[in-house]
């Protein structure tokens, strides 16, 4: 019993991680109908670069501060620069061309970071040293309790801001309804760039705060991101809670299916089971 707790406990520390990038893509394609896998270059690219402009003698707040606006920074640019003119030309494969550019810039921060740090693998210290806390015979990793708790007051704070301010409920009727959104005076295009940069600087914290877990290399975030799609995908991709919580159970069932079956079929398992989901339900993005 007591292995089988401790796999349930490490699974859904997994699955935050998977969850919070499903929460991400969902929240993203709700607003805006943009389905920007580039998320997980964005931690990629926020984990490697902290570590080396740690390595350089910068002091690791300043280094997170860093790379968090310089990742709020690429992608507002981004936006602006390639997105939004694909948004304003009317089309009926607007969201595959959309996916294709974000899928592009994914590619591209790769070839940048592969360049820039090699194929070594890079990890941060531990936020909070010292031995991992027990309770009952479970092992509970003190960074991983640190993810947790973002996480939580994260969802909680996005709640409260999308149900009970204005800006929040306007974020909301962009999603549902852009023309009616324009016609009493929201401007799409402002929220957009909104939730642009907030997933961009919620991916890489979470890569952060992951990464004395999750060691990190030039290609890490491309399966974070394909894993936190198909999580959304599952949940309607209009659903960002709904998300989180498939993200858990992906990470419940790779734990699962690690520590009974072997480590080598935990990321195969669940990807080949959430495919096949996605493949016998192709309508279950517009199910919602």
């Amino acid at each position: 019993m007591s292995t089988f707790l401790q796999l349930c406990v490490s699974g859904l520390g997994q699955g935050v991680v998977i969850g919070v990038f499903g929460f991400v893509l969902a929240f993203l394609f709700q607003v805006c109908k943009v389905i920007n896998v580039a998320v997980g270059e964005f931690a990629m690219f926020g984990v490697l670069a902290t570590v080396a402009l740690t390595a350089a003698g910068v002091a690791l707040p300043l280094a997170l501060l860093i790379c968090l606006v310089a990742a709020v920074l690429l992608a507002l640019l981004y936006d602006r620069a390639v997105l939004a003119p694909t948004i304003r030309r009317p089309s009926a494969e607007r969201i595959l061309q959309l996916f294709l550019l974000t899928f592009a810039l994914s590619m591209v921060l790769q070839g940048v970071a592969l360049r820039m740090f090699g194929r070594d693998v890079f990890a941060l210290d531990p936020f909070l040293p010292g031995e991992p806390l027990r309770v009952g015979g479970v092992v509970l990793d003190r960074q991983i309790l640190i993810v947790v708790g973002f996480v939580g007051l994260f969802c909680l704070v996005a709640w409260l801001f999308t149900r009970h301010t204005l800006h929040g409920k306007a974020l909301t009727a962009c999603g549902i309804n852009e023309r009616g959104a324009l016609a009493v005076g929201v401007s799409p295009d402002g929220y957009r760039r909104l939730a642009m940069a907030v997933s961009a600087g919620l991916a890489v914290v979470v890569g952060l705060l992951v990464s004395p877990v999750i060691a990190f290399a030039y290609n890490s975030g491309f399966l974070l991101a394909m894993t936190g799609l198909l999580a959304a995908t599952i949940a309607g991709l209009r659903d960002p809670v709904r998300a989180l919580l498939v993200g858990l159970g992906v990470g419940l069932l790779q734990s699962l299916v690690g520590g009974y079956i072997s480590g080598h079929y935990q990321s195969v398992v669940a990807l080949a089971l959430m495919t096949a989901y996605v493949l016998a339900k192709p309508n279950v993005v517009a199910a919602r």
